[in-house]
């Protein structure tokens, strides 16, 4: 973990609804945190001691469910976490998990100070607000994922979501990493891969998969 220099213009341009109120507050109480690809930076159970913003890179937030884990959202730059906001409100431990999945750089915010700064600054309710309801989407997708979608479609489903947060159709991942994020086994996936591949939605290499 990089401790970076605070930088009030980058933090300005990520987050332009801020206002100058908030940045000295942030300059004063703040920390800007680079972070390696696959750094988890919060657990379950864990105590919110930082409210996380995105301001570079990719967060993948997951959870554990009868000895599977399965992901929830992903965060990006100019987003933070609703889940760990709740839990630092309500003063509980968080319920979920937060791993970067690149090389990520955060605007990390001491959680006593956020209480403060969302009744002082009506901007940042409406801002999680908002993220809320992305959020909520979100998690209905992951239901809708679970229930309703055969392991075929999760998996296309889940590829092409990847090629949106990480710009590329050529996806350097495991078939256990797949598994992994799906909550299924990695047979399985393989499986269902190789029938993909044949179908012509995707082709496997060495080293990535390229959605087609």
């Amino acid at each position: 973990m990089k401790h970076l220099i605070m930088n009030l213009e980058k933090i300005k341009s990520t987050f332009p609804f801020f206002s100058e109120d908030l940045l000295s507050s942030i300059e004063k109480n703040g920390m800007i945190r680079q972070l390696p690809a696959r750094q988890s930076i919060l657990s379950e159970g864990d105590m919110i001691r930082a409210l996380p913003f995105v301001l570079d890179g990719l967060l993948k937030v997951s959870r554990n469910e009868e000895d599977k884990e399965i992901l929830l959202y992903y965060i990006k730059p100019g987003e933070s976490c609703v889940m760990s906001f709740s839990a630092c409100i309500s003063h509980r431990k968080s319920e979920i998990k937060a791993v970067t999945e690149t090389e990520t750089e955060l605007l990390l915010i001491p959680s006593y100070l956020i209480e403060e700064m969302v009744k002082k600054h009506f901007f940042l309710n409406q801002y999680f607000h908002d993220l809320y309801n992305r959020r909520y989407l979100d998690l209905l997708d992951t239901v809708d994922d679970l229930i309703f979608r055969k392991m075929d479609e999760r998996i296309l489903h889940y590829l092409e979501e990847r090629t949106i947060h990480f710009d590329t159709r050529h996806l350097k991942l495991t078939h256990a990493e797949i598994a992994h994020d799906l909550g299924s086994a990695r047979e399985v996936v393989s499986r269902v891969l190789k029938k993909l591949e044949k179908d012509g939605k995707l082709k496997i290499t060495r080293n990535e998969i390229i959605l087609l």
